[in-house]
């Protein structure tokens, strides 16, 4: 009896505890996550791809068709790319480089050379802007005095997107499309 309680009358608190827990879980809204993100919609729109090329199912192309559109629309302004569609945000080597491998999947699956064209663009800024004399950066400006460029991005539960844009730039070179100039 360290609670100076009978174990019974314990176990019937916490049930009633429980109970009331519950009770008041259930008159809440599940928490949401609404954020549209490049880099995440790019990783959604290359398993689309693979998924379209695997099981040759209509709503896996209808689905990539309308995201590849968005993300090319609605993320591009013509000379940089968006985080997200609200503007929120500058965006970062991930968002870069996963919708540029994103891009480069769905265009080659669907064989629509703006895709493949877009996804050029984007890497090819990839690296211009994160990457350096020194190596990588993880967005466009160093924002901490003393923080400096590293050989390579960490992966984690996400790809490295260094590691990804450089086998992304041999896949574009292989097929004559580099994504980088000799002078680089």
């Amino acid at each position: 009896l360290l609670l100076e309680i009978a174990p019974e009358q314990a176990t019937q608190r916490l049930a009633g505890a429980r109970a009331k827990l519950l009770a008041a879980r259930a008159q809440c809204d599940l928490p949401r996550d609404t954020k549209v993100l490049a880099a995440w919609n790019g990783l959604l729109l290359s398993a689309l791809a693979e998924a379209a090329a695997a099981f040759d199912e209509a709503r896996y192309r209808e689905t990539g068709d309308a995201l590849a559109e968005l993300m090319a629309q609605r993320l591009w302004d013509g000379e940089r790319l968006a985080r997200s569609p609200d503007g929120e945000g500058s965006a970062a080597v991930e968002d870069y480089v996963y919708l540029a491998r994103a891009l480069w999947d769905w265009g080659r699956y669907r064989n629509r050379n703006p895709d493949s064209a877009l996804a050029v663009r984007l890497a090819t800024q990839a690296w211009e802007r994160f990457h350096g004399s020194g190596g990588w950066r993880g967005s466009d400006e160093l924002g901490l005095p003393g923080q400096t460029e590293q050989p390579a991005l960490a992966d984690g539960p996400l790809p490295s997107p260094s590691a990804l844009l450089i086998a992304l730039s041999q896949e574009m070179a292989a097929a004559g499309r580099p994504a980088v100039s000799d002078e680089k």
